[in-house]
């Protein structure tokens, strides 16, 4: 059971890297030689994060922390994806008055925008028509939380930052002070695409002054309030295409469904242990997101083969990160599985909190609530197959 619970934490967070192949004896990870397979062997080489153009053709540098591929810049779309504009709300009468899709640059000086980007409301984030460019998406509370435990640099701008979150002080349109502008060169404050039991969206508070990094969502008496806030967003990178063991005897196709009317489930792979995505109805999907063998976990490419990409390693009750440009372990934890509940690491010590992340039951992986760590009914993902040895 303990090796189960373990797999769990590769379900945790959605996880993006890429690596490309290469035709040598082995995979080699800072200096050691760690043999795979016995007819082939790989070399782990990072794609490096490329520029991306929205909607009003802005552009954006972008930046590698950890398993994710983030925007280094706030968005400043005035338009959806689908190039529905979105409404300059400037007035406190207009952005208090409807729970529309709106934006507002800070105090209204276009001047800023630049640098810090624009305000957003809940209705622009959460709207279907999607804020952030194809290929990418509106983060949630737990893809700010990875970041944060993977973040080794500042998470603020300044000149000399070659790498990180590198966040602008780029205040807020509070609320609860009337919709009025607050807190420029203060704090800043970014939406997550995550809500609460009671639909108040979760967002992403930094102030550096107070040494505070959270994230939290409106705790105030008006549920209104928490979707009127204007704050920075910034985008996330949508898993991409990889290399995969095609090669291999134990990778084989995915039997085609009979003409298209029967959805076959992929089997795991022998040897492997395989985490399953959930079905909207809290059933066992069909896509395969991670691998496990020997207390190593690998992504699954896009047609449910094992692919190059090493994603944690499993050590005892602790869970380790792999580099992003080698795979090879590194020396930080980020969760601890003891018993059925997946912990959180701390930020800075990585010694194990009190925070729960999820359950896992009869290979079910569950949500826990967010306030009490309590399992929740909401299946996430299923362990299926195979066994898991540290």
């Amino acid at each position: 059971m303990k090796s189960l619970l373990t797999f769990v934490l590769f379900i945790i967070f959605s996880l993006t890297k890429l690596f490309a192949q290469n035709t040598t004896e082995a995979v080699t990870m800072e200096g050691d030689t760690v043999q795979l397979f016995t007819n082939k062997t790989w070399k782990f080489k990072p794609r490096p994060a490329a520029d991306v153009y929205d909607i009003d053709s802005n552009k954006y540098k972008t930046v590698r922390i950890g398993d994710q591929v983030w925007m280094a810049e706030n968005l400043k779309t005035t338009r959806f994806k689908d190039g529905t504009p979105i409404t300059n709300a400037k007035t406190l009468e207009q952005w208090r008055g409807s729970l529309a899709p709106a934006y507002a640059a800070y105090n209204n000086d276009s001047s800023l925008v630049a640098e810090n980007g624009l305000l957003y409301n809940w209705g622009a984030v959460s709207s279907n028509s999607c804020l952030c460019p194809e290929g990418w998406r509106v983060p949630t509370k737990e893809d700010y939380e990875t970041m944060l435990r993977a973040n080794t640099k500042s998470l603020y701008y300044n000149v000399n930052n070659t790498g990180g979150f590198m966040a602008r002080l780029s205040g807020a349109r509070y609320m609860s002070n009337a919709g009025q502008f607050l807190s420029y060169n203060f704090s800043a404050h970014f939406y997550t695409s995550s809500i609460t039991a009671k639909n108040d969206p979760y967002f992403l508070s930094l102030t550096p002054i107070y040494s505070n990094t959270e994230v939290r969502a409106y705790d105030g008496t008006n549920p209104k309030e928490s979707r009127l806030f204007g704050l920075s967003v910034r985008c996330i990178r949508m898993e991409q295409p990889f290399q995969t063991f095609s090669q291999h005897p134990s990778v084989q196709p995915q039997n085609p469904s009979a003409g298209g009317a029967t959805v076959v489930k992929p089997q795991p792979k022998p040897g492997y242990t395989a985490v399953y995505s959930a079905s909207s109805d809290g059933t066992q999907g069909t896509k395969i997101l991670y691998f496990v063998k020997n207390g190593v976990v690998y992504a699954a490419d896009q047609s449910n083969n094992v692919s190059t990409r090493v994603l944690r390693y499993i050590v005892g009750e602790k869970v380790f990160g792999a580099d992003a440009n080698t795979g090879a372990r590194t020396n930080t934890v980020l969760y601890y599985i003891v018993g059925t509940k997946v912990y959180a690491a701390d930020l800075q010590t990585r010694e194990r909190t009190n925070t729960v992340l999820h359950h896992i039951v009869n290979n079910v992986v569950y949500a826990a609530e967010a306030y009490t760590g309590a399992i929740t009914n909401r299946k996430l993902r299923f362990i299926i197959g195979g066994e898991i040895t540290d």
